[in-house]
């Protein structure tokens, strides 16, 4: 696959164009107007938009395309009403008749038809109109049907025939949508929730960058975007293919973002030049490298802000609304006292009663799904991110609710964008209770507050839940380490106090951590699960935590999970191999740092005091492993190397 896009800005300010952009010639403007025309409403959001403003030089060249598009004559009239309002059968007829002189390949092509029949069937069984469908095939056969464009020399047709495929799964199951490993959730979400409800919004914009470079919002102001897809990277998460994002959600993430810079370049005086892109990932850099930058092109050479796109909760409503043309006030709900930004967009909820009734009025009202801000530190956020190693999950993170169901219980179905085993659908349904701790701050104390009510709660009903057991113990330890750290900003306590008292607090957390191990084990063994699944969910929590735990702390709860029985022998195995290379491959960073910086040598001597305590567990660990299970483990550490 061609990389792709470079990003390029033309703003809606009379006689202006900024430097590099593009004038659209009148094949390109033609093209781009056909796709903006293909539903009613769109075509009159179009004029209605565009014939009443001051444009851009570039945009005046488009202008001109509308006008003659539609004072062209009768029969260009009713051409365009027809394609507005065609038959979502004979739509689908001819983007099969498309599809099949471009696919060549007997599975690729049958994978087609088949997320064709699924979206179908998702319209017809859901709050979308049929007109969808027809618009939405209609942006799909594009792809199919362009010819190479000579300003995107390296997108081919064969990128437009993956496109097309991309997209039509991507309308059939929106929540296989993923951000892959980049910080776009913000966006990613958005992209999700317009394939669910605008599918035709979602696949224009593609089609658009993809054939022309340029794309056209359809909210107020309106303003182009311009994106070179020839010219960013394909970087996605290499790790899991069921992770990864399309090249079709690459071009939708980045464009939507620009769509954000392009209304702030505009209203800023001097015009900006923001722009955010893709670019090859520095190898080795230390925070690894996505290629994310957010440049601001207006200094020479240009001047890099940040590796992220830099949006606030109030973006991403304006960027939905940018898309769909619509003007959604219940795009984005946030916790009052989790809000990022001014917060004037988003719809805010202040406690778990202002939760469930907000999200019964929008199923009501057909406004699902609906995007929702959580903390990526709070639960089951954390175990899903793999401990905080998924794309963006270092702070604030935002996910879909694709469905609410009253109960009681109440639950929640929520698409996380990143990956389907973080997604919590169908059987995996939160509940509501969980899904608000988590719209809170990841460090809120009243958080912890509610845990250990409902722990307490659920051990006088002999109820015990080892998952909420061990979130409320790893809580309780974070809170005391961010206290201690506040403590040294502030100067309220002396090293040795800070490091007598983390030393205490980790003994207290390693020996709760123990205990709960071993009664978890023991219920199990007995009585079994409080309920389907509580053991899977247990287990990747104590994964979680074991990851973050210093060598030494880590190889001590090897030896209670060893002791409890709670995992099999080729499970305790694999945790077992895994804190051995992990903490190998740890032991060689410290060693190659240089040892002629000061302020490093208080770090290295808790690293050399760490390691002291860590090596005589991991013998006494290896030693005890069964002769032909001791080979096995340094096999498998050994072939790391």
């Amino acid at each position: 696959m061609a990389s792709f896009a470079n990003v390029d800005q033309s703003l809606d300010r009379p006689g202006e164009s900024p430097a590099g952009s593009r004038a659209l010639n009148e094949k390109e403007g033609m093209a781009l107007q056909e796709g903006a025309a293909n539903s009613a409403c769109e075509r009159q959001r179009f004029l209605v938009n565009s014939l009443g403003k001051s444009v851009s030089p570039s945009t005046e060249v488009l202008k001109d395309m509308v006008v003659r598009f539609f004072d062209g004559g009768k029969d260009r009239a009713e051409w365009l009403e027809s394609a507005a309002c065609e038959d979502p059968r004979v739509a689908g007829a001819h983007l099969k008749e498309l599809a099949r002189d471009a696919i060549t390949n007997p599975a690729e092509l049958a994978r087609f038809e088949e997320n064709m029949q699924k979206f179908e069937t998702r319209v017809a069984e859901g709050p979308l109109l049929a007109d969808e469908i027809a618009a939405t095939y209609r942006q799909v056969g594009r792809l199919f049907q362009a010819s190479d464009n000579p300003a995107l020399p390296d997108v081919t047709t064969a990128d437009r025939i993956q496109l097309a495929k991309e997209i039509m799964a991507q309308a059939a199951t929106p929540t296989n949508i993923n951000q892959g490993c980049h910080n776009t959730c913000n966006v990613t979400s958005v992209e999700t929730r317009t394939y669910t409800r605008n599918p035709s919004a979602a696949a224009r914009l593609v089609a658009d960058i993809a054939t022309t470079g340029v794309y056209r919002t359809a909210g107020d102001p309106q303003v182009e975007v311009h994106v070179d897809p020839s010219r960013i990277p394909d970087q996605s998460s290499d790790e899991n293919v069921d992770e990864a994002r399309s090249h079709a959600s690459q071009i939708f993430q980045v464009t939507a973002v620009n769509v954000h810079y392009t209304i702030e370049n505009n209203f800023s005086d001097p015009p900006g030049k923001i722009v955010y892109e893709q670019v090859v990932p520095e190898a080795g850099a230390t925070p690894p490298d996505d290629g994310e930058r957010l440049w601001n092109r207006s200094t020479d050479p240009p001047t890099e802000i940040a590796r992220n796109p830099k949006l606030d909760d109030d973006h991403i409503v304006q960027i939905s609304n940018q898309i769909t043309g619509q003007n959604e006030s219940d795009v984005l709900i946030v916790h009052k006292d989790n809000c990022w930004g001014e917060g004037k967009l988003v719809t805010k909820i202040d406690s778990e009663a202002s939760f469930n009734a907000t999200l019964e009025r929008l199923r009501q009202e057909g406004k699902l799904p609906v995007i929702v801000g959580v903390g990526s530190g709070n639960e089951p956020f954390l175990t899903d991110s793999g401990g905080g190693a998924a794309g963006g999950s270092a702070g604030p993170h935002v996910v879909t609710i694709t469905s609410y169901r009253p109960g009681p219980p109440a639950l929640v179905e929520v698409d996380n964008q990143w990956g389907p085993s973080a997604d919590h659908l169908g059987n995996r349904a939160l509940s509501m209770h969980d899904l608000y701790l988590a719209t809170r701050a990841s460090n809120d104390p009243r958080t912890i507050a509610d845990l250990q009510k409902d722990v307490e709660s659920a051990r006088t009903r002999n109820a015990l839940d080892a998952f909420k057991e061990f979130e409320l113990l790893r809580l309780k330890r974070v809170a005391e380490i961010a206290k201690l750290k506040g403590a040294k900003s502030e100067g309220t306590m002396t090293e040795d106090e800070i490091l007598e008292a983390n030393r205490k607090s980790a003994a207290k957390f390693d020996a709760g951590l123990a205990k709960q191990i071993a009664a978890a084990a023991k219920r199990w063994s007995k009585g079994g699960e409080l309920y389907e699944g509580e053991r899977e969910k247990a287990v990747q929590k104590m994964d979680s935590i074991l990851k973050a735990l210093p060598a030494d702390e880590r190889f001590a709860t090897l030896g209670a999970i060893r002791d409890s029985h709670m995992l099999s022998s080729n499970e305790y195995e694999d945790r077992l191999v895994s804190a051995f290379i992990d903490t190998r491959e740890r032991w060689v960073k410290e060693d190659a740092r240089p040892a002629e910086h000061p302020e490093r040598h208080a770090a290295s001597k808790r690293a050399h005091d760490e390691r002291a305590r860590a090596m005589p567990k991991m013998d006494e660990l290896f030693k005890d492993l069964p002769a032909e299970q001791r080979k096995a483990v340094a096999a498998r550490v050994l072939q790391k190397k």
